[in-house]
């Protein structure tokens, strides 16, 4: 049919496939560990916007306590 086809070894279509199946498992486990890190992300980002608010509320507390006015006062 093709003349200047190869065609593959036995141990040679054996590699291939144990090696598609390698890639193919590496993919999954590439998706899996980027989707965790898009959710350790996120959480990050919660947990740091909830740590903000709650040092904004003691420097308010701080500064009602000093007589200071607030941002929203002045």
């Amino acid at each position: 049919m093709f003349p200047n086809t190869v065609t593959p070894r036995p141990k040679r279509a054996q590699a291939i496939e144990r090696l598609t199946k390698e890639v193919d498992s590496l993919k999954k486990s590439l998706k899996a560990v980027l989707s965790t890190t898009k959710d350790s992300e996120a959480e990050s980002a919660v947990e740091d916007e909830e740590e903000d608010d709650v040092n904004e509320e003691e420097d308010e507390a701080n500064a009602d306590a000093e007589g200071e006015p607030d941002e929203e006062e002045a």
